[in-house]
């Protein structure tokens, strides 16, 4: 996503307060289960989040256009159970209002648009 969407810039951060709001964001996206909430039924826990975002470390001081990648993993005892997922990115990012989804399951391949408020990804058909 577009550093702007969880920022306000999309650039190194050039001063305290910016560096403080970068730090903050890295903070909220470490907290995965903060941000997805699994159908409790697949009793999902979260395993892993890898962050590529190389603006917010401070490695590009360029005002070019800076976007976040994100991988957040999750392991489910019972993945054929996991009828929804809340999104909690919208509760986190206050910039934050649509979410493009992709989603391949055992059932098939959806597509949607999640806009604020809505937080629910239904994956059952």
């Amino acid at each position: 996503m577009p550093l702007d969407s969880l920022l306000g810039f999309e650039r190194a951060p050039r001063d305290e307060g910016e560096r403080k709001r970068a730090d903050e964001a890295r903070a909220r996206l470490g907290d995965a289960a903060a941000l997805f909430a699994f159908d409790p039924a697949a009793h999902c826990a979260p395993t892993k989040v890898d962050l590529n975002a190389p603006a917010l470390g401070g490695a590009s001081a360029r005002d070019e256009h800076a976007d976040l990648e994100a991988t957040f993993e999750f392991t489910c005892r019972d993945a054929s159970r996991v009828g929804f997922v809340e999104v909690g990115l919208f509760d986190a990012f206050s910039r934050l209002q649509r979410l493009d989804v992709q989603a391949a399951t055992r059932k098939g391949q959806m597509k949607l648009t999640l806009k604020r408020p809505a937080r629910r990804i239904a994956l059952v058909r």
